[in-house]
């Protein structure tokens, strides 16, 4: 795959406007404070465009187990998916200790790209990963499941020696509220010393995702190494993922973490 590739499809996804009162998508079941596993994030996933994704979800439990995944496109509304069935969403039964997994088809000529919630029952316990993989030439980017409570997360970068680092970020609040159509992300950009070099902020529509290369956003990483703080207002909550580019177009993931509070 070609850098400029990937440079495409990382660009800032321009957000559209919603309206002033956003509509309430059916509540989601929440899991129950001993589950282990379930209504977890998948950050990242594309179709179309040469590209397809695979999510798996394993059954943790010597017990059968049912899940729901649910996708979102980068506006927050629900999308259905080539290959990820009606309604938005597919659910599966699971066998005891075993996977399921859901392929999207991959056929359509334009890109799409969204995050996916995976539900979980109380009592089941369900893992889930995927990988977005680019067609033509076999490059493949895993994406493991992630909690949707974060207020912020922490992106290591290092954009030298032609190397380039992105980031694919989910609103995915614990209940859709109305009357708010963007929540705010703030950005701190600090050097690999801790210093702070830049800062920056963007709205994300709730339930929304959008994905862009750092440099595109904050000119102040160029041949930097560092950190990225992103940081998110009102009720929203944050899912993340980091893309690290190669100067070859070869493409890794990247993991976010929470930052801790005491």
């Amino acid at each position: 795959m070609k850098p400029a590739f990937f440079v495409a499809i990382c660009a800032l996804v321009a957000m559209p406007g919603l309206p002033q009162t956003y509509r309430q998508p059916k509540p989601r079941a929440q899991a129950s404070i001993s589950t282990a596993f379930g209504d977890n994030i998948l950050t990242q996933i594309a179709d179309g465009g040469g590209w397809q994704s695979t999510i798996t979800l394993v059954n943790l439990r010597n017990q059968t187990a049912t899940s729901t995944v649910t996708c979102y496109t980068d506006n927050g509304a629900l999308y259905q998916w080539q290959g990820i069935g009606n309604n938005n969403s597919v659910q599966g039964t699971i066998d005891a200790l075993s996977s399921l997994q859901i392929r999207t088809e991959g056929s359509a000529s334009a890109l799409t790209q969204g995050w996916c919630d995976v539900e979980a029952p109380n009592g089941s316990d369900v893992a889930a990963s995927a990988i977005f993989r680019y067609i033509p030439t076999g490059q493949e980017v895993s994406v493991l499941a992630q909690p949707w409570d974060a207020s912020s997360l922490i992106l290591p970068f290092d954009n030298t020696g032609g190397y380039r680092y992105g980031v694919a970020l989910a609103d995915a609040p614990p209940s859709v509220y109305t009357g708010e159509p963007n929540d705010t992300v703030s950005a701190l950009i600090y050097d690999q010393s801790g210093n702070q070099i830049g800062s920056g902020a963007f709205s994300i529509a709730p339930q929304g995702h959008m994905v862009f290369m750092l440099d595109q956003q904050f000119p102040a990483v160029v041949g930097q190494r560092g950190t990225v703080v992103f940081s998110i207002s009102g009720f929203g909550t944050l899912a993340g993922l980091g893309l690290r580019a190669a100067p070859s177009g070869a493409l890794t993931s990247v993991s976010l973490y929470e930052p801790m509070s005491y």
